[in-house]
């Protein structure tokens, strides 16, 4: 292998994980689940939007820990924790 071959394989794969790093995360919710638990379906969209915006301002954005995965931020974790006090069933 060409040591150009090389650099190209390293500089895809920085792009590669960096790019994971940066999705959003959006959560997968279980509806029947939630609607055994007494969520309220037509305010999911309302609950996401107030989570995110309180799991914004919740955050240190200087010490926010980065992870390869999105569902792995601090900003995450926040908002999976609100939408489960709010009844919705977050599968991940």
């Amino acid at each position: 292998m060409s040591s150009w071959t090389k650099v190209c394989s390293v500089i895809a794969l920085f792009f590669f994980v960096s790019s994971c790093a940066l999705l959003p995360y959006e959560p997968t919710v279980d509806f029947r689940g939630s609607e055994k638990k007494g969520a309220d379906l037509e305010r999911y969209d309302d609950d996401l939007s107030s989570c995110k915006k309180l799991a914004e301002q919740t955050i240190d954005h200087n010490i926010e820990k980065w992870a390869v995965w999105p569902e792995d931020t601090e900003r995450s974790m926040i908002t999976r924790k609100c939408l489960t006090g709010r009844g919705w069933s977050v599968v991940r």
